[in-house]
């Protein structure tokens, strides 16, 4: 029962396909992506097109001529964005097409397929994502439509479901996972790296506590400055990291840098003059701190996928919200399409008689 000459497919990877190694890879920095908007705009097989860019997913949702063209020509530009190196991709990806995609955009939206159950932040993400690719391409009445259902969607089945309840997120299960391996926060010191939404999170959280031993640095330091300074928090610059790390007990770092901001050799020198263990929690992705630095004594190195198992003791309510929250998408997802195919018959109509 699909709607004539509208065919959206999706490919994409998400926390659930891909390790982080494999994710990284796949994901867009402003840069890259205002590149690759421009690209696709001369590719005649895509209409219209939305890249969702996140920790935890790299989903392209496209409007095409063809769905078979469609997928194949994005499965080779991902190929081509990765290196063409030795990866097998249909490892790590999942490819959806018209009320498939659509369906999966909207539990998207709605927290059901995050890797925290219902988290409020996608939504934003999912915005975001839908109106700076407005910014290269020609409105698509199609694409419009989908995303601007999707939000009412996420929006409607967070009011009628407990499945955003609770004060569950990167940064309080961060927080968690740092008093379990260093013990009271009053007692210990922490940098943070960046001032992203997650970092700021953080910090709001730590300063809830009362935490006064924060010490934040970026890459651009007056904007660290203008939050230290409402916080009360110490601030230094980018080129005194290995100097702070002699002497705080933890650092959480959350960049968007495309590179390594801590390696490994130079993270060994520090421990090496340390006499305490060294936390260390990256929340980025790509990844800020070498990952072989986790093999250096003394040192404890978390990454995102981490977490997995502390989220999980934090969502069992939410999951009671999931059947719920379901039947919301699916009534709604029935409603849209029927909408979408009445219009477009009317039009059709309308069309001949005219």
């Amino acid at each position: 029962m699909f709607i004539k000459k509208m065919d959206i497919v999706l490919i994409g990877t998400n926390y659930k396909r891909s390790p982080l190694a494999i994710r990284e890879k796949f994901s867009f920095s402003k840069k890259t992506l205002e590149v690759t908007y421009k690209r696709f705009l001369e590719e005649k097989v895509l209409l219209s097109c939305v890249v969702l860019s996140t920790c935890n997913r790299v989903e392209i949702y496209a409007e095409v001529v063809e769905p078979l063209l469609g997928k194949s020509y994005l499965k080779e530009f991902l190929s081509e964005y990765l290196g063409h190196n030795e990866i097998d991709l249909s490892n790590y990806l999942y490819c959806l097409e018209n009320e498939s995609a659509i369906g999966h955009l909207f539990r998207v939206a709605c927290g059901l397929d995050s890797q925290i159950l219902g988290e409020k932040q996608i939504l934003v993400q999912v915005r975001d994502a839908y109106l700076y690719s407005k910014d290269f391409w020609k409105a698509s009445d199609y694409l419009d439509k989908i995303f601007n259902k999707a939000l009412e969607v996420g929006k409607r089945v967070r009011q009628v479901t407990r499945i955003s309840e609770g004060n569950v997120s990167v940064a309080t299960v961060a927080i968690r996972l740092l008093e379990e391996k260093l013990g009271a926060l009053g007692n210990i010191s922490i940098l943070i790296i960046g001032v992203g939404k997650i970092s700021q999170l953080v910090l709001r959280y730590l300063k809830e506590r009362d935490i006064k031993a924060v010490i934040i640095a970026n890459r651009t330091y007056d904007k660290a400055k203008a939050i230290a300074d409402d916080l009360n928090y110490k601030v230094v610059g980018f080129d005194r990291l290995y100097e702070e790390l002699r002497n705080v007990d933890a650092v959480i770092s959350s960049t968007s840098s495309p590179h390594l901001i801590l390696k490994e050799a130079r993270i060994r020198e520090v421990v090496g003059i340390r006499k305490n263990p060294l936390f260390i929690l990256d929340l980025a992705v790509p990844r800020d701190v070498e990952e072989s630095a986790r093999f250096i004594p003394n040192v404890m190195l978390y990454n995102i996928d981490n977490l997995s198992c502390i989220i999980e003791e934090n969502l069992k309510k939410r999951r009671e919200e999931v059947a719920l929250a379901e039947s919301v998408i699916n009534e709604e997802i029935k409603g849209f399409l029927k909408t979408l195919w009445e219009k477009n018959a009317l039009s059709l109509v309308q069309g001949k008689a005219s």
